[in-house]
């Protein structure tokens, strides 16, 4: 998913960036310590020295101030929030601008204001270099480290004794893991807090629902790496076309409930009187009914 399609407020076009170009092929993790590595490296010949340093607020507002909108310059808005990702290198496809968002508490989808730009950067307190550039592989670094232990269920990084104990930066590492190491002590907590944190920002702030296109999307990006069946959840949405409106706070809990619930991917052990919601019930049904007329059976 990319920001751009969830929310069609994202402007296409980016003023150039002047950072280091590496070919898109490469993997986020990849390209962030590349950027890294080639700035610490670069010969001392060069016009500017680069010098290690720790985080201070003034370079935080420097940073926010040149992706912050012209018009307000107390907002990043949607294109600001692209043009920061497309220069981190952090993909707008997949769940790391929601990661964003929640790690800078942000109110407003695609959007961070700058209270939420200092507190966050307060809270990562990423090492920098003296050049503006260096500080966003760090993020992406940070982000691409989260999506993978909170969204993908990956096994946690090994974080130094230091930053476990004094919550502190440690010198070998480029930025705070004091928030990556909570989450590390409990994935699944973690991930709840996302998953809700997501509802609350995708949805328009005087409704209680989602529209379905946005709440399958979303099931899309933030389910899907751990739960396989949302893939067919989205295709049995999308051939709907529109039967179902939108989705409550009720139906957002019961799809994450029903993707831990559901072991089984013949879906035997679905109970049709669990109370569930009719769109989930709906879809059982169409999936038995697709998996009968492949076997030849007549659906359960």
């Amino acid at each position: 998913m990319r920001l751009s399609s969830l929310l069609c407020c994202v402007s296409n076009k980016l003023e150039p960036s002047d950072e280091l170009v590496i070919p898109k092929q490469a993997p986020v993790g990849v390209i962030a310590r590349i950027n890294v590595l080639l700035l610490i490296l670069l010969p001392l010949t060069q016009s500017t020295v680069l010098t290690r340093v720790e985080y201070t607020q003034r370079g935080a507002q420097a940073l926010f101030k040149s992706f912050a909108d012209d018009d307000n310059p107390d907002v990043i808005g949607p294109g600001g929030v692209e043009k920061l990702c497309t220069e981190a290198g952090i993909p707008l496809e997949g769940a790391q601008p929601l990661l964003l968002a929640w790690q800078f508490k942000a109110q407003e989808m695609a959007k961070i204001s700058r209270s939420e730009w200092l507190q966050g950067a307060e809270a990562l307190r990423y090492l920098t270099l003296c050049m503006r550039i260096s500080s966003l592989p760090v993020l992406a670094i940070a982000l691409k480290e989260l999506d993978d232990l909170v969204v993908h269920d990956k096994e946690p990084i090994t974080v130094p004794s230091p930053v476990k104990k004094r919550g502190g930066v440690d010198s070998q590492e480029l930025y705070n893991k004091t928030h990556y190491s909570q989450y590390a002590s409990n994935r699944k907590a973690a991930f709840t807090e996302l998953y809700q944190f997501s509802f609350t920002l995708a949805k328009p702030p005087q409704s209680r629902n989602l529209d379905i296109e946005t709440a399958a999307a979303l099931w899309s990006v933030l389910l899907a790496p751990r739960y396989p069946i949302i893939t067919e959840l989205a295709e049995f949405l999308n051939q709907e076309n529109g039967s179902y409106k939108g989705a409550n706070k009720d139906i957002w809990n019961m799809v994450h409930e029903f993707c831990q619930t559901i072991i089984d991917g013949e879906l035997s052990d679905y109970e049709a009187d669990g109370a569930w919601p009719t769109m989930l019930d709906d879809f059982v049904g169409w999936k038995k009914d697709r998996m009968s007329h492949s076997t030849g059976d007549t659906p359960q």
